[in-house]
């Protein structure tokens, strides 16, 4: 029984050398890429991220979705998100409090400009 246990424990001791070996070549080649690799770019500021949904004119998302509303009546929340660009969760969410406001009325399909 001992002479099996030995086997055994010279086998795992050769597999854990070999698997040494190779993870001492993956972190060369780590070191390697982190040494000609990019520094990443820095994160865009909150306000800028922002900037760039809205219209360019400054408008905020109640003003465009009732805007965009008024020229295509009956539009659902994707359709608003995808012709004005803004993020369709905020879209719905902000349609949802115009309708609450007596701005917009939900209609069959979609909403309109009250």
């Amino acid at each position: 029984m001992n002479s099996n246990i030995q086997t055994a424990l010279e086998a795992l001791e050769a597999e854990r050398s070999e698997l040494q070996q190779q993870l001492t070549w993956i972190d060369a080649r780590i070191a390697d890429f982190r040494a000609v690799a990019p520094p990443p770019a820095p994160q865009r500021s909150r306000a800028r991220r922002v900037a760039r949904r809205s219209n360019g004119n400054g408008a905020n998302g109640r003003e465009i979705i009732v805007a965009y509303l008024a020229d295509h009546p009956g539009s659902t929340a994707g359709a608003v998100a995808a012709g004005t660009g803004l993020r369709r969760n905020s879209v719905s969410t902000l349609m949802t409090k115009l309708s609450g406001e007596g701005v917009l009325v939900k209609q069959t399909r979609g909403y309109a400009v009250a």
